[in-house]
């Protein structure tokens, strides 16, 4: 059985290194995407890192590359606009999409 795959878009601020340390206890290989702007605490080595801003839905898609993933965790999902890209984006790359928003998405 292989390792299972976790995408955490964000990752350096407010819940993102808690929930990077979490996925990497479950067992996952995971990858933080995010623009490489903000400091936050460092990131354990063994995660991969990608950058791109996930509002640029080219770049996004770039940075991805052909990657799938068991699960993707997004955390700066904050616009009517970024989720449907994000709906385009994962359909056929992940089994499991949690997004936490806040209310300008809706």
């Amino acid at each position: 059985m292989s390792q299972p795959t976790a995408l955490l878009i964000g990752g350096t601020r407010n819940l993102g290194p808690d929930l990077a340390a979490a996925l990497l206890q479950a067992g996952f290989h995971l990858t933080v995407l995010n623009r490489g702007i903000t400091q936050g605490p460092p990131l354990d080595p063994q995660i991969e890192r990608l950058y791109a801003d996930r509002s640029n839905e080219p770049a996004l898609t770039a940075a991805l590359g052909n990657r799938d993933f068991d699960v993707v965790i997004d955390t700066t999902l904050y616009t009517g606009p970024d989720a449907q890209a994000a709906a385009r984006i994962f359909a056929n790359r992940t089994a499991r999409y949690v997004m936490l928003s806040t209310g300008q998405v809706y």
